[in-house]
């Protein structure tokens, strides 16, 4: 007779995060008796932690929650990129099943001559956002407590740390679906802006549009900086070469695990981007298009643009319509990256 707790890293998650139901699994497996699970987690906590932790129930339980909203604000979809599931360990699947991906809809494109806009992103979404000002409430609580505690306790700190760069993951998300929201009243604000034939604000809302989309990108790369900084104080990094060998990566087609998505081990941390940058045009000489002054440039850095491609928004003369002599970009090429692994 005995027990197997059967927890490792699988679904992405660091393995200090399930020293509880090492604990606590075990005990009920030694003690016949109906345990109470408050019971439990309190000895658990004053064993792991020492006596100067505080509120660490709470702190599980925030945990908890936002984890849930964490994976209850995507959608999953069929994987178009990814080969079928051959099966796991239960059975072979006959057939294959389609592979599934997280997925999270995005504010819609403008017209392109008119920068109207569809209404429904907002009505879709309109639940998700409500929650996300609920779940930023108890995060700044969550990271308080970590933060206390971890001034406080002197055993199993690091566990602390990687509970705290759990807790970054769930702000970065919170943080960009809110962004998202965002972007999509400033379209709403540029479309109404044309058809109060107020072309300035029309471009002012799409350049804080954009320059929102830029913050998600850079949030999501910080905020993965972080995370692969603690976790990889005890793991061995995955790497694509070292010592003169290189690592054949092939996609997982068996129980589909997350962290087989990409050959560096981590978290999910951003959406993919197909359609965004519409406004963004090659600069020919001093004019974006006939008769439009530029009214400010930049130079966009990113790993796929090419140097020639810089962002000019333009003021558009009350006989040229919006829009006129710009391109977008290949639709292709992705805005601020797929779901990385880190």
């Amino acid at each position: 007779m005995g027990a197997v707790i059967a927890g490792w890293a699988d679904e992405g998650l660091h393995p200090e995060t399930f020293w509880a139901g090492y604990a606590t699994g075990t005990a009920v497996a030694w003690h016949v008796a109906k345990p109470d699970p408050r019971i439990l987690l309190d000895s658990f906590f004053n064993l792991f932690y020492g006596s100067r932790a505080t509120l660490m129930a709470q702190v599980y339980q925030l945990m908890s929650e936002e984890a849930q909203f964490w994976a209850d604000s995507w959608e999953w979809a069929p994987s178009s990129a990814r080969k079928p599931i051959f099966g796991n360990s239960d059975r072979v699947f006959d057939p294959p099943k389609s592979a599934q991906d997280q997925t999270l809809s995005l504010p819609p494109v403008p017209a392109p001559s008119t920068l109207s806009v569809d209404l429904e992103w907002k009505k879709d979404n309109d639940r998700r956002l409500q929650l996300v000002f609920k779940y930023m409430l108890d995060n700044g609580e969550l990271k308080d407590l970590l933060k206390k505690n971890l001034g406080r306790v002197k055993l199993n700190r690091y566990n602390l740390e990687v509970l705290a760069s759990v807790a970054e993951i769930y702000e970065q998300n919170l943080w960009m679906i809110l962004d998202l929201g965002r972007i999509n009243t400033l379209l709403n604000s540029a479309d109404v802006a044309v058809k109060k034939k107020r072309p300035q604000d029309a471009v002012a809302a799409l350049d804080h549009a954009l320059d929102l989309a830029e913050n998600i990108r850079q949030r999501r790369n910080l905020t993965l900086r972080q995370v692969t900084a603690t976790w990889y104080k005890t793991w061995y990094p995955r790497v694509e070469a070292a010592n003169g060998r290189r690592f054949v990566h092939v996609l997982d087609d068996v129980k589909d695990h997350l962290p087989d998505l990409t050959v560096r081990c981590g978290c999910r941390l951003a959406i993919g981007s197909k359609k965004w940058i519409w406004f963004e045009t090659t600069l020919r000489g001093k004019t974006v298009c006939p008769r439009a002054k530029i009214i400010s440039t930049g130079w966009i850095r990113r790993p796929w643009c090419p140097r020639e491609w810089a962002r000019g928004w333009i003021e558009v003369t009350a006989d040229q319509p919006l829009g006129t002599g710009m391109q977008p970009l290949d639709s292709r090429r992705p805005l601020f990256g797929v779901g990385v692994h880190g």
